[in-house]
């Protein structure tokens, strides 16, 4: 960890160095000599057009534009990620990306989500998932959880479930994610009562808090959160597997609008980026510098351009004994659809929710 330590500190020296004077483009070729701190692993069914695309599907609504599964070669790679800059305000077509996101904490899958960059639309859309979501397997039911360092069958079976083509994969670690959030200056929350979870160590009282990044973290991964009652008296139950699904998609409009959506100087933008690379594993077809294009691309969309999914209708079940929920086809064809925001009939749909700018941040 010391090792890493100081290649954090000379990435962020060289940042603050090299960035006045070559600007934000030319520091993107600088991250290629950042490759040997990104882990790359091979990933099998990324790129690849839906599984069982319907018989009609709905055709493009404006001149040009491609139906689902389109964006990739006749050979199952996902194209070429094209190198935006920061400030240019028109993307191609093609710079559209479905990402499959998960968040780890010493190699255990405590959150996951679909998220889509679309730049031509100026659309970020995120789908929460769980790891207590069970989904069909040849040999039964399966947490998503339990697919460990599987990566591909856990593409595989996001696909399955949900019928969308995944682009790329990005995991983080704990501790990454914790110092992404300091850089960003923490985030800021609203609670209605006091809620704690021992498991975790977070705990605070009811009003606005200033997370930082460990805190917002210990949120996160809250799988025992308990809320004291309205009477001050007790401590309610632990949340539910549902529950807890709902509360990750209530806290994705505030966590954007003040991490990936924050008002960066060109060196913190840098550093958000080039800092967190040691606690990154990402698909073989993702280096620095896409990653600096899909950061920089999601950024300039901005909190109006953020929606967040909520699945609703699931079912309570079980496997092996661990609870879970499943969700039923025509809901998951439903929120991939508004995911991938291909009609005018889902662009209105996702219009109508609620954005970031909406929320209560507490400042």
């Amino acid at each position: 960890m010391t090792a890493a330590k100081d290649r954090r500190k000379r990435t962020t020296i060289l940042a603050a160095l090299v960035i006045p004077v070559l600007g934000f483009g030319a520091f993107l070729g600088y991250l290629m000599f950042q490759t040997d701190e990104l882990e790359r692993v091979p990933i099998e069914g990324l790129g690849e057009a839906p599984v069982a695309a319907p018989a009609n599907p709905p055709a493009g609504d404006d001149a040009g534009t491609p139906g689902p599964g389109t964006e990739s070669s006749a050979t199952g790679e996902a194209a070429d990620l094209p190198v935006i800059e920061l400030g240019v305000q028109e993307q191609p077509a093609n710079s559209r990306r479905t990402l499959l996101v998960v968040g780890t904490h010493e190699g255990t899958m405590d959150t996951i989500g679909l998220a889509r960059i679309n730049p031509a639309r100026e659309l970020v859309t995120v789908l929460p998932l769980s790891p207590d979501l069970i989904v069909s397997t040849d040999g039964g039911g399966r947490l998503l959880g339990d697919f460990g360092a599987d990566r591909s069958g856990l593409v595989r079976a996001v696909r399955s479930v949900f019928d969308v083509q995944i682009d790329h994969y990005i995991e983080i670690d704990s501790p990454g994610l914790a110092r992404m959030i300091d850089l960003s200056g923490g985030i800021a929350m609203g609670f209605e009562t006091d809620v704690r979870d021992d498991s975790t160590g977070f705990a605070v009282t009811r009003g606005c808090q200033d997370l930082d990044g460990a805190e917002a973290v210990a949120l996160a991964r809250s799988r025992q959160l308990v809320s004291r009652d309205t009477s001050g008296d007790g401590w309610s139950e632990p949340e539910g597997a549902i529950a807890r699904l709902a509360r990750q998609a209530g806290f994705a409009p505030v966590w954007y609008a003040q991490i990936l959506a924050a008002d960066y100087g060109r060196v913190d933008r840098l550093q958000v980026i080039t800092d967190v690379f040691d606690d990154l594993t990402v698909d073989q077809a993702l280096d620095p510098t896409s990653l600096a294009n899909l950061f920089s691309m999601a950024s300039q969309i901005g909190s109006e351009g953020f929606r967040t999914i909520e699945l609703t209708g699931l079912s309570e079940a079980s496997v092996d004994g661990h609870a879970g929920f499943t969700v039923r086809p025509n809901v998951a064809a439903a929120a991939a659809a508004l995911l991938l925001a291909e009609t005018q009939r889902d662009r209105n749909a996702l219009a109508a929710l609620p954005s970031p700018s909406a929320v209560e941040l507490c400042r």
